[in-house]
């Protein structure tokens, strides 16, 4: 994998932290959120998600990783990774699905091991940089709001 999918994956997680802590999120007298307030934090996470670019889904931004029930964002792990053989057998399968499809012999889309590695490198990247917003919004809301909130959302029982 290439250095700048961890680089990417930093960037975002530095970027996506900063937005969100820059996000009012008041507390009342006996400190507590006051409804309104949370409201318009969620909204502001939300707007800031849709603005961030998505490789993996351009013009959708990252928001997907605010929706309810899993997607191709939040399914992602960090060792979700692809490599040139991954990429070329993948191709290959594609090819065979749409010649059995139609009929006529297809050549894959990606028959060579550098257009591969290319691929492999897009893919690792733009899942390297939605890991990197995970984290950081991760972090930042459990800096706002305190992890006795966010335990039981980012941990397992065993607290790891």
């Amino acid at each position: 994998m290439s250095e700048a999918c961890f680089t990417a994956r930093a960037t975002l997680r530095t970027q996506v932290r900063d937005l969100i802590n820059e996000l009012p999120l008041n507390r009342n007298e006996s400190g507590q959120y006051n409804h309104d307030d949370i409201t318009v934090f969620i909204k502001g996470v939300e707007r800031h998600f849709k603005g961030l670019y998505n490789p993996l889904h351009p013009g959708q931004g990252l928001s997907q990783l605010l929706a309810q029930g899993p997607n191709t964002l939040t399914k992602l792990k960090s060792t979700d990774m692809f490599d040139a053989a991954a990429v070329l057998k993948q191709s290959a399968k594609e090819a065979a699905a749409l010649a059995k499809q139609t009929g006529v012999d297809e050549t894959p889309q990606i028959a060579t091991r550098a257009d591969a590695q290319d691929e492999a490198d897009r893919r690792n990247y733009a899942i390297q940089a939605a890991i990197g917003a995970k984290e950081g919004a991760a972090e930042a809301i459990t800096n706002k709001v305190g992890s006795d909130i966010t335990d039981s959302v980012l941990r397992n029982a065993d607290r790891q």
